[in-house]
């Protein structure tokens, strides 16, 4: 087991640092585990009230217990706040941590910005949408639900980048959106999961299916998009409105909408063709839309080709993954796979150290050229 420690060596070590007797560190070692910031490493211990003070029962912290769910530093206590409020107290208080780690060229330093002390606080922070009521949000109208639905995503995916990684390469994408999670209202999610909820096509939220959040949610420098600095944040008021601007910032580039009409080639993202069916049915139609939130060129090119019922191929390709950073951790999908199946095999202490609070970090790094690097944390 990784990022773990026997019953035995906490004990010894709580007599240590704290210069009590093994009976009071055996309370406060069992008020730790009551209170949720230890977890027995064997599931089938749970709900095991009892702390074992051996060397073969092994414990790991809270903040350690599922490295593949992003928003479990901890375990939220009871008492529930708004959760559009709290999912726009969360925007800003990433954002904040994000400006803040601007170099001079405007890029996001990631290790500066892990290093930020408001970091540690937004990740804490970030387990409130743990409590959130199922029930709340189900309430919410279509536009408050779609619009708080969108700014989860942009922060669950900016965080994603910042203590999981940063895909380069769209297999290494593909898997980091289906294998990361977050935790909202007990359900866990994965990115792909989201966007279906945002498709209107999971749970019983009332969104109504809109195309245009294909657009939002490809948009902004952690996509790689040159528009939307620093990053948006989506209102319930003015849904409409923004959502067009997504598109536009998303139909005017280049490795999204390129129109070559001497060719009688239109090439657009694969996005839109992973989900063509959420646009229209037929290429024709897909290419009036397209031109609906194109701009200069491309919405000229795109007006003669359809007015003079020219004839055209779309095709699709794989938009290039430009991020605008400066330094940051990357995400490797066999690096992932190795560390999970490492973490599900049962193993000694090892050479970790003796002391559990004293921490460790355990990461491993591909052999690629990009030296791609995951971290359980």
């Amino acid at each position: 087991h990784r990022n773990c420690f026997s019953g035995k060596d906490l004990i010894e070590t709580l007599k240590h640092r704290l210069d009590e007797s093994e009976d009071k560190c055996m309370r406060f070692a069992k008020r730790l585990l009551d209170a949720g910031v230890l977890h027995h490493v064997d599931r089938r211990h749970d709900g095991d009230a009892s702390f074992h003070n051996t060397a073969k029962d092994y414990y790991r912290l809270q903040c350690m217990a599922s490295p593949e769910v992003l928003n479990t530093y901890r375990l939220w206590p009871s008492g529930r706040r708004n959760c559009v409020t709290v999912v726009e107290d969360l925007t800003k208080r990433l954002s904040t941590v994000e400006l803040a780690s601007l170099d001079d060229e405007g890029l996001l330093d990631y290790v500066k910005a892990r290093a930020n002390p408001e970091y540690a606080v937004f990740e804490d922070a970030v387990c409130e949408l743990q409590n959130f009521s199922k029930a709340d949000m189900e309430a919410l109208g279509s536009d408050e639900m779609m619009a708080m639905g969108l700014n989860i995503y942009s922060i669950m995916l900016r965080y994603g980048w910042l203590k999981q990684g940063i895909p380069l390469s769209q297999a290494d994408r593909q898997h980091y959106l289906s294998e990361v999670k977050f935790n909202l209202a007990g359900d866990l999610y994965s990115m792909k999961d989201w966007i279906e909820v945002l498709r209107g096509r999971k749970g019983k939220f009332a969104i109504e299916k809109d195309y245009r959040v294909h657009f939002a949610i490809n948009m902004g420098p952690h996509n790689g998009s040159g528009f939307s600095s620093p990053y948006p944040r989506f209102g319930a008021q003015n849904l409409s409105d923004e959502l067009d601007v997504a598109g536009a910032a998303f139909c005017s580039e280049d490795r999204n909408v390129n129109v070559r009409r001497k060719e009688g080639k239109v090439r657009l993202s694969s996005i839109i063709k992973q989900y063509h069916g959420d646009f229209c049915r037929d290429d024709k139609s897909l290419l009036a839309i397209i031109r609906k939130f194109a701009t200069g060129k491309q919405k000229s090119e795109l007006g003669k080709i359809l007015d003079d019922k020219e004839s055209f191929k779309v095709v699709y390709h794989d938009p290039e993954l430009g991020f605008h950073v400066s330094s940051g951790p990357w995400y490797n999908q066999k690096g992932v796979e190795m560390m999970q199946k490492k973490a599900t095999r049962r193993s000694s202490f090892g050479k970790n150290s003796k002391d559990p609070l004293g921490g460790s970090e355990h990461s491993v790094r591909s052999t690629s050229s990009n030296r791609s690097s995951y971290s359980w944390r």
